[in-house]
């Protein structure tokens, strides 16, 4: 049977699930649900809502339960880049495949006209009326009036002749017989164990638990079921199920214990409530869903940071060697008044964990080379260190204090085994620190304090927040008066951008407007602003400076590394044979790259492959590894070149042209092309230049 039509019975087989009224797993099919008593009950729109990402993930773990025992097929894990969720799709169906039939909201399907290009219409009608674009919401229901009125007529169709259509149009991609290719498909599959929830032993679902809560934990401060629920669907991706009663049961089981395990911070109200607002495990006034957890360690280290932000008894240095050394000149330049306030402030304060704060260009590297030489100065040359959350960012800071620099994971791992330890007197320079998690900073904080050491968070509120359960930087900005902060933005050279710079950080929603007036924003739809933004790129390179394109989402990153190197080629710059990379982009000699993972195994004797680095490929071998150089200033290679294996080319390499928000943090470059979509979708952007 074709996989298409094996996809329409999965969808026949969930119209039989009937949800329970807590929608406690079930898939939902409408706004009612059939409870025990067999009465139907509408549901709340709003719960439906919160809970759509776990119906979602439910949807997508029947199908693959339903497809490997129905035709034995085996489903992967594909890996769709550090801001998506890990897909899955059916293995040895081609990346090509996938996206041509994925192709609906675009319009490309057979001439018909997409959402986007009905939705554009009006909106550059908007823009002739009131010489501006609407606002997000006015687009939002422009993108819903699209959507009805590209929505075909309904017309009756057999199965037999969607069948048809559909396998002319996979054989124009595959280019070859679409009922053969998938019979060989078939004739590879593999009978998988099938998971029972009797199989499982109750010390495996704590065990499973555990997990999930630690992975929910990691990426948040606070969470409620559906969170739970979701993650633990993840979990259980990779598994198959014998029935999806025995998925549900399983995942039951483990939610469960996880808010068992979780610390609940929603108060428990004990009052009477008549029995008709009972509906199963809670009242309507607190529907169970609705119940908010934390980890008691995540608030433990947040009462910590809180406590040590005043605690006094860490060094502090003389007045008179402060001043000595704020009024010198620091490779040339002078300090300003708030700079020199902000430093002697710290250095003189005597608080275990101080902070240094100020928008981007405020020179706040400048502040802190005068901060290492008044410290150094006192306590010797190794009594200053620098600590920052990526490896990238560490390694700037080194190269800008000429200090030892590390990532904050590497020295709570070396910490935890005794291989990394603060001395008294030292200085802990923590740079990017509102991108650091709260567990780190505490840690770090902690043994600082033990110690008789101070610890020196740098950074910005108003920037990039922690991947993990972050929060704390802004939380102990909040929470104190007077905090040391640089005011003046210098990086800039008119005026107006500086201003306009800290309008954008302090939300002034008129901000954008100079920008537009100077011809620095851009927009229009998505498939406009990359070649906008692609242009702009090209041109920067064609002067000689060292450029970087950044998107939002991977695919979009994507896309622009697609863009360049196929210009590259063309111009005999880069070799057209290349290796396949995990996003299903491809490298290959001249190309640039990115590496995604710390391995200090893979070294050059001064350095080794971190996050976020950059490199120019300069040899592929036949075994699929490739020979890179680190990209310098004007992003030129320089020094030993460095042999990626296979495996890290296949996983942990990427294009390096353009990159998202979080991998360009810190990035050196000359210019920069921001291409911005609010609602992370295909659809309008803007582009800052």
């Amino acid at each position: 049977m074709p996989i298409v039509g094996v996809i329409a019975t999965v969808f026949d087989h969930y119209d039989s699930i009937a949800a329970d009224p807590q929608l406690h797993t079930h898939v939902v099919v409408s706004n009612k649900a059939q409870g025990e008593d067999g009465r139907w009950r509408t549901l709340d729109s709003r719960r439906l809502h919160k809970a759509a990402v776990v119906l979602s993930e439910l949807d997508n773990a029947f199908a693959t339960d339903h497809t490997a025992r129905l035709l034995g097929v085996t489903w992967t894990a594909v890996d769709r880049g550090k801001d998506r969720n890990t897909g899955w799709e059916i293995e040895g169906v081609p990346a090509a495949l996938i996206a041509e039939f994925s192709r609906r909201t675009t319009g490309s399907i057979d001439g018909v006209v997409g959402i986007e290009q009905v939705k554009n219409r009006p909106i550059e009608q908007y823009v002739a009326e009131h010489g501006r674009r609407p606002s997000a919401a006015t687009i939002a229901k422009l993108r819903q009036q699209a959507a009805l009125e590209t929505r075909p007529e309904k017309e009756l169709h057999s199965l037999a002749d969607f069948t048809a259509d559909w396998r002319a149009w996979a054989e124009v991609v595959l280019g070859e017989d679409a009922p053969a290719w998938a019979q060989h498909l078939l004739d590879r599959g593999v009978t998988e164990a099938r998971l029972r929830a009797d199989d499982l032993e109750l010390q495996q679902i704590e065990d499973l638990a555990s997990v999930v809560l630690i992975d929910v934990a990691n990426s948040r401060a606070t969470w409620r079921r559906w969170n739970l629920h979701a993650e633990t669907i993840w979990q259980l991706m990779g598994v198959r199920f014998a029935t999806p009663d025995d998925r549900v049961r399983v995942l039951d089981q483990i939610v469960a214990q996880a808010e068992a395990e979780s610390l609940r911070i929603t108060p428990d109200y004990d009052r009477a409530v008549p029995a008709h607002y009972i509906v199963g495990e809670g009242n309507r006034f607190q529907p169970v869903d609705q119940t908010a957890y934390s980890s008691q360690d995540i608030l433990d280290a947040e009462q910590r940071l809180l406590t040590h932000r005043q605690r006094i008894g860490g060094p502090a240095l003389t007045v008179r060697l402060v001043a000595r050394h704020t009024f010198r000149k620091i490779r040339g330049v002078q300090l300003d008044p708030d700079q020199t306030v902000a430093i002697t402030r710290i250095a003189r304060s005597g608080l275990t964990l101080d902070m240094l704060i100020g928008p981007a260009g405020s020179g706040k590297t400048t502040a802190l080379r005068a901060l290492h030489h008044v410290w150094t100065a006192a306590h010797g040359r190794e009594s200053v260190i620098g600590l920052a959350p990526s490896a990238a960012a560490a390694e700037v800071l080194s190269d800008s204090l000429a200090v030892r620099a590390e990532n904050t994971a590497k020295v709570r791992y070396e910490h935890h085994y005794g291989r990394w330890n603060l001395a008294t007197g030292q200085l802990v320079l923590v740079d990017v620190s509102s991108l650091a998690g709260t567990l780190a900073l505490n840690r770090i904080a902690e043994h600082a304090a033990a110690v008789g050491a101070k610890v020196v968070l740098i950074g910005d509120w108003a920037q990039l927040s922690a991947m993990e359960t972050g929060g704390a930087f802004g939380m102990l900005v909040r929470h104190r008066d007077q905090v040391p902060e640089l005011t003046d933005v210098r990086r800039f050279a008119n005026e107006w951008e500086k201003t306009a710079s800290l309008g954008l950080r302090h939300g002034n929603t008129d901000a954008p407007d100079e920008y537009q007036a100077r011809g620095r924003l851009l927009d229009s739809d998505a498939e406009t602003m990359l070649d906008a933004i692609y242009e702009a790129w090209r041109t920067d390179c064609d002067e000689g400076l060292r450029t970087l394109m950044i998107a939002g989402i991977g695919e979009m990153v994507a896309q622009l590394n697609e863009c360049a190197r196929a210009d590259l080629i063309e111009a005999g710059q880069v070799e057209a044979d290349g290796l396949h990379l995990h996003n299903g982009t491809t490298a290959s000699v001249g190309d640039l790259a990115v590496t995604r993972l710390i391995d200090r195994r893979l070294s050059t004797g001064r350095t080794w492959a971190k996050n976020s680095d950059r490199w120019q490929v300069t040899r592929r071998y036949d075994d699929g590894s490739l020979a890179v150089r680190r990209l310098g200033r004007g992003d030129q290679p320089y020094g030993k070149a460095l042999v990626l294996p296979a495996k890290y080319v296949r996983e942990e390499l990427e294009l390096g042209y353009a990159s998202t928000v979080h991998r360009a943090q810190g990035a050196r470059v000359d210019t920069a092309h921001a291409l911005i979509d609010p609602k992370r979708r295909r659809g309008n952007c803007s582009m800052w230049r």
